[in-house]
């Protein structure tokens, strides 16, 4: 998690407040949430990309992505009923992957097996496959409005891993002496909300939001604040 304020400190140092007069807190808002969307989306592009390679993965990468999106990462179960139907879990936004757990009887060993995603076309030409129809340790889902639809259908239950829908951050604040200040609580102008990304993610996110508003950015501080963090990962 990021600190909304930390991130405001850093955004004025970096961009020269002195000079460009810096964002009000209803921009610097606007902006972070706009800036934060993307990079989420970017992130996880970049991890789609990488799921997709085959055995070139880059697990080191895909490691460090998947760090980044922990706090809006959530995995469960989901119960499928008679007809392979299943709902998805109430704050899911994307699935990252569905797992199904297969368990042998000697020794007794639980074993999981990917379930393919595919498309509703897809799903009914495997289904009426001879050849390809699915099974429990090659099962497949398919996606329709809240639901999920498994093949085949006996699975029981499957292990979702999905990014939740992403808190939207925002930077709260109370007047002080006519001075705006920040509030980890409930301010003027809102509840302020953490930025739900890994602290790793700063100097990225930073740039973003600084290239979003066309803002000038004093090189050396990245640089130091970006040296700060790897010290931090290697601790």
């Amino acid at each position: 998690m990021i600190n909304v304020n930390v991130f405001k400190v850093f955004i004025e140092t970096i961009s020269n407040k002195d000079e460009n007069g810096g964002q009000s807190p209803a921009q610097f808002n606007s902006t972070l949430a706009v800036v934060v969307d993307q990079y989420i989306d970017r992130i996880i592009g970049k991890l789609r990309e990488q799921y997709q390679v085959g055995s070139n993965k880059n697990y080191a990468l895909i490691a460090k992505y998947e760090r980044y999106l922990l706090e809006i990462t959530k995995k469960t179960n989901v119960s499928i009923d008679q007809y392979g139907m299943a709902s998805v879990p109430s704050d899911w936004s994307e699935t990252r992957g569905l797992n199904y757990n297969y368990i042998t009887q000697n020794p007794l060993t639980v074993i999981p097996y990917q379930i393919r995603e595919c498309t509703q076309i897809d799903f009914a030409g495997y289904e009426s496959s001879q050849l390809n129809r699915p099974k429990k340790k090659k099962a497949i889902v398919t996606y329709y409005p809240g639901k999920l639809k498994f093949s085949p259908k006996n699975l029981g239950t499957a292990e979702i891993i999905y990014y939740i829908v992403a808190p939207i951050p925002f930077w709260g604040y109370t007047i002080s002496n006519t001075q705006e200040v920040y509030t980890s609580g409930t301010g003027v102008n809102g509840v302020t909300v953490q930025i739900p990304l890994a602290p790793q993610c700063m100097n990225e996110l930073a740039m973003l939001f600084c290239q979003y508003l066309g803002l000038a950015i004093k090189e050396e501080w990245l640089e130091q604040f970006s040296q700060g963090e790897e010290a931090k990962g290697d601790q």
